[in-house]
């Protein structure tokens, strides 16, 4: 019988001759002409630069304790917590609610309390191995972050080195070599990071020093200061109205087909797209993930804590957001339960918000909070247990607040539509060049496309119209069935976009409510979307899509189509090529407008691009900001 390759005894010897030749390397590093950039020539006194003691002090209050958080590649991390079922080899851990609530696991119940507990929602059933979870999401909120490395005193790297572990210590063969290349991947990953020209950002610079620490208030307002008018100050609601929500994941919706315990993973973006699922559709850059559409509310709430003009100070504000999980408070009693059950967490928050000194000031016409459903869901007119929805719309208390949805209505002026999430979700720049750029080059076979299933059993309904026309049209069209949910055609963003990036037009008819998620998923495959119904679109996006639709989509009438007088393969053939590139040119510009941006990337962030979030809070900045000028005129 031959003897293994890697022996226990081999291995051992191996870390250690490797330990020894990183430091015989790190020793001659050192000593070299190379390293006097580590040490200050000019002074005796003051050898290391990163203390700072040559340069103006003015009062920091972060002066040598500036910490830099390692953007590193997210399969050190995010990427671990992804497959949570396999964190442990232990059938007795639910690993996937144990990550939860940044780490802490689910909240504990009253019930399971048993009188044990306080009532301040700050008892978790905490999972001792989430440690590198909590400790990097508490340093995402350490005072004193700082995104220029060469004024850091310290530099934090968020690798999860024992959930890493964790995975293969049970039922592998090859268990220590496995464990050791990706110590080994690690390592080379950071050698060839601090061998680098770029190593320089390292060490910090004698003149370095950051204006701005990371909790605005704990400087005067400058003259100049960047944020005049765009401070937001986040409500610390109860628990109960976001987190908590979270902890009941299999229960947040009314399915057997939605995991919504996967769902909620990295941050609401949901789990990476695999690359055997990516089908060759994706980037490698990790910004696919398969993204729930009611996870709206986490995602933005997450976003929200990037938010470059936070203060803690609500007094500074020029809008206050609240981070009330509407959608997905409502979406766990839509079926099964009476109307006051439904309408309780709404009536609960307002009865909070109303207590707070920052209501009384504006009498919540500075407020927001995202509603993570369509308008329609909150808008039950009676007390009635057969209606639909809750009555969040309608309550008195929110007459002033601005509620930002997936769809709006079309005459109560106070609820605004946003984008609904697509599956991209990239971290900086040239993620999304990089995908823009692809899909200019990307060659399109289809003439038009559709994704859906025949519809609703509705008179006015024309999808059946539009699926019989595309099997009509033959190789020009392609047809995407969503009809059984077993099949996972649409749940699969790899098919989804596959199928649009390799169409010139995508057809966008309405459902149950006038907008589709389709029309998102069209925009960013650089699809032209084919709307038949107005408020699909240029009704509802004010902020995020263009007022001349004429430049990104085709507007044919329903009426057309239902009366037989408009053949949609005709009428998209007649379009001009010279119009059609322009207009796909338009849709590729827009894609930034309608993605959101990964929030869980603490150094790595969009710097060109304005994204969905960005755009919503300027439309929020703006909209309070002329009800501050109405109260004045009053």
């Amino acid at each position: 019988m031959e003897k293994p390759i890697f022996t226990f005894g081999r291995i051992r010897q191996l870390r250690f001759a490797f330990c020894i030749c990183f430091l015989l390397w790190f020793l001659a590093y050192i000593c070299s002409d190379d390293y006097a950039t580590f040490f200050s020539r000019e002074s005796g006194v003051n050898l290391f630069p990163f203390y700072a003691e040559t340069q103006p002090v003015l009062n920091d209050p972060c002066s040598s304790r500036y910490i830099y958080i390692h953007d590193i590649p997210t399969r050190f991390n995010s990427e671990i917590l992804t497959d949570c079922r396999n964190l442990l080899e232990s059938a007795d851990s639910d690993m996937c609610r144990a990550v939860l609530n940044m780490g802490l696991g689910p909240h504990v119940t009253r019930s399971r309390g048993d009188g044990a507990f306080l009532e301040s929602n700050s008892w978790f059933v905490t999972h001792p191995h989430l440690l590198e979870v909590i400790f990097h999401n508490r340093m995402k909120q350490y005072k004193c972050l700082t995104n220029d490395s060469s004024l850091a005193s310290a530099i934090y790297v968020p690798f999860y080195a024992g959930l890493d572990l964790g995975r293969y210590l049970w039922g592998f063969n090859a268990i220590r070599q496995l464990r050791f290349a990706f110590c080994i991947c690690f390592l080379l990953w950071f050698l060839s990071y601090i061998c680098s020209d770029d190593y320089a950002t390292f060490f910090p610079h004698e003149s370095g020093f950051n204006l701005f620490p990371f909790y605005a208030e704990t400087q005067p307002v400058l003259i100049n200061d960047p944020c005049s008018s765009r401070y937001i100050y986040i409500h610390d609601i109860p628990t109960r109205f976001n987190s908590e929500i979270l902890t009941d994941c299999r229960n947040l919706l009314e399915s057997a087909d939605s995991d919504m315990c996967r769902a909620v993973l990295n941050m609401g973006l949901g789990p990476h797209v695999t690359r055997s699922r990516g089908d060759g559709a994706f980037l490698e850059s990790n910004s696919w993930f398969v993204t729930h559409p009611h996870l709206l509310e986490v995602i933005f709430h997450n976003r929200m804590k990037q938010y470059k003009c936070l203060t803690n100070d609500s007094s500074l504000a020029s809008a206050i957001y609240v981070p009330f999980y509407a959608g997905l408070d409502l979406g766990r009693y839509l079926w099964g339960f009476n109307a006051s059950t439904r309408d309780s967490g709404t009536i609960d928050l307002f009865k909070w918000l109303l207590e707070e000194p920052e209501w009384e000031r504006m009498k919540g016409r500075d407020h927001f909070f995202i509603a993570g459903r369509t308008t329609w869901d909150f808008r039950s007119l009676t007390n009635t247990d057969r209606n639909w929805g809750n009555k969040l719309m309608y309550l008195p208390q929110a007459k002033n607040v601005t509620i930002l949805s997936l769809e709006s209505s079309h005459w109560i002026k106070r609820d605004f539509a946003i984008p609904y999430p697509t599956n991209f979700h990239p971290s900086n720049d040239d993620q999304v060049i990089e995908w823009q750029n692809k899909m200019r080059k990307q060659k399109r076979k289809y003439l038009f496309s559709f994704a859906g299933a025949p519809g609703p059993k509705q008179r006015d309904s024309i999808r059946g119209e539009i699926i019989s026309q595309c099997l009509e049209a033959g190789e020009k069209c392609k047809w995407l069935d969503c009809k059984s949910s077993s099949s996972g055609n649409c749940d699969d963003p790899s098919k989804v976009v596959k199928m649009f990036r390799s169409s010139t037009f995508c057809l966008q008819p309405r459902r149950d409510t006038p907008t589709r998620r389709s029309t998102f998923d069209s925009i960013l495959a650089g699809c032209i979307p084919v709307f038949f119904d107005m408020h699909s679109a240029y009704a509802q996006y004010a902020w995020h899509l263009p007022k001349e639709y004429a430049k990104y989509s085709v507007l044919i009438p329903e009426s057309d189509v239902k009366r037989a007088r408009a053949d949609i393969e005709k009428t998209l053939s007649a379009i001009l090529e010279e119009a059609v590139v322009k207009m796909r040119e338009e849709v590729i510009r827009l894609i930034p407008n309608i993605m959101y941006a990964n929030p869980s990337s603490s150094s790595s962030k969009l710097e060109s691009f304005e994204d969905a979030v960005d755009l919503a809070i300027k439309g929020v900045l703006e909209r309070v900001e002329k009800l501050v000028e109405e109260m004045k005129e009053k």
